[in-house]
């Protein structure tokens, strides 16, 4: 019995002191975390007040946003506090009910120090951060968004609650999802209303950098989205599905981006099976890791296009592909199909010479769709015009075209067609 109650009174003590010893272990990741943030350009975020006690810590962190106006070339400096209350471990009791870890962190903003917030009626319950360490190295993280609204330059905006989990572990891989409840715009008589929508994440930072590039997939589903005129539904589309991946690879990056929609009704006609499908393969990695440097970097628009310029020829090295996969819908008249795909060569590429860049591009498209859609709209005369001029091609009730470009020569509908009437 005295070893148990030895043992007891030992491990009573260890939970009692433990914390207060954690808590320098806890200051230090909290530093470490802001160091990785203070990686990017634009963001500089530092802690004004620390204060460690034995079980947890409270602590003051500023954010300062840089943000760059693209047209008037100007930046604009958005400050942002924030008050961190911070649980030691190894027992952890909170929002998050009781766990075993290294820390806990719920952040709340301080809208009376930024007069951007309280603006926008934010205060310090609107958004919220929870964060949770374990031993090794995962993070699990909650951010809850409260509905608000705000009317500012004759626009009333009223957002409904969000709330987005995610996982980040030691080897930077991301993965969560969300729910939003939604978000209505109202300017006059015009109201745009989004309505829920669910989105998720999968994906992995290729490196520590600010400016790294990300490896995953990404996807998010819109109920749908309503827009109205005095009351009056003038357009909706229904059930929208956004899909995004990157793959890196060991000297390059692809990407794909995806939408597809149920429907679309707009001026009284519906329009279903919405879908387009591209593809980016074969881009430089070094030199997009530039670019997003720079990006971040810039502080004038001329910068960001010297850099573009400059970058370019290093860009296209690896031969990259671009291709719409597909661009398609259907109407009551029939179906719309078309496709298209841009290959450039980054051996023959030479910015300085312009008919030298024509030759590097190879080029293919094709489409197709019913004929009566147009008649019925009251187009007969121009189509047979474009049937006249080899725009168009007239098949099987359909209207088609191909195109395509190699070696400085273009060709539609199989005729040789002059590049000038490209621009």
């Amino acid at each position: 019995m005295k070893k148990l109650f030895s043992f007891i009174t030992l491990l009573v003590g260890f939970f009692g002191v433990a914390p207060y010893f954690m808590g320098g272990s806890v200051k230090q990741h909290v530093e470490a975390d802001i160091a990785k943030l203070n990686q990017s350009p634009n963001i500089q975020a530092e802690v004004t007040h620390y204060e460690r006690g034995i079980n947890r810590s409270n602590a003051e962190l500023k954010i300062e946003y840089t943000l760059l106006d693209v047209e008037t070339g100007t930046t604009q400096s958005i400050p942002v506090s924030t008050q961190l209350n911070i649980l030691h471990g190894p027992v952890l009791w909170g929002n998050q009910g009781v766990n075993v870890g290294l820390m806990s962190i719920e952040m709340a903003l301080k809208p009376q120090d930024s007069d951007a917030l309280k603006t926008y009626n934010i205060n310090e319950d609107t958004i919220k951060l929870y964060t949770q360490t374990h031993f090794n190295g995962n993070t699990d993280m909650l951010l809850a968004l409260k509905a608000f609204g705000f009317a500012k330059d004759g626009v009333t905006v009223d957002i409904k609650p969000a709330e987005v989990n995610f996982v980040i572990n030691k080897d930077q891989h991301i993965k969560g999802q969300g729910e939003f409840k939604g978000v209505s715009v109202k300017e006059g008589d015009t109201e745009l209303m989004f309505g829920a929508a669910h989105f998720s994440l999968d994906q992995v930072i290729g490196s520590e950098e600010a400016s790294a590039i990300f490896n995953g997939s990404s996807s998010m589903h819109l109920t749908e989205f309503k827009a109205f005129d005095k009351t009056e539904e003038k357009a909706r589309l229904s059930n929208i599905k956004f899909d995004w991946a990157s793959e890196v690879k060991e000297k390059t990056v692809d990407f794909l981006v995806a939408m597809n929609t149920e429907a679309l009704v707009a001026n009284g006609e519906t329009f279903s099976d919405i879908g387009y499908q591209m593809t980016l393969n074969n881009l430089n990695k070094t030199a997009l890791i530039n670019i997003n440097t720079t990006l971040k970097n810039a502080k004038a628009p001329q910068e960001i296009q010297w850099a573009l310029m400059q970058s370019l020829p290093a860009l296209i090295a690896d031969n990259p592909e671009l291709e719409i996969k597909s661009l398609k819908m259907t109407t009551n008249e029939g179906d719309f199909n078309s496709k298209a795909k841009i290959t450039v060569n980054g051996d023959q590429f030479n910015p300085s010479n312009p008919m030298e860049i024509l030759m590097a591009i190879q080029a293919n498209a094709d489409g197709r769709g019913p004929e009566q859609f147009f008649v019925a709209k009251g187009m007969a005369q121009q189509i047979e015009t474009l049937i006249a001029q080899n725009l168009l091609v007239r098949e099987d009730k359909e209207l088609k075209f191909d195109f395509s470009f190699d070696k400085g020569q273009a060709l539609l509908n199989g005729q040789p067609f002059p590049l000038g009437a490209l621009f």
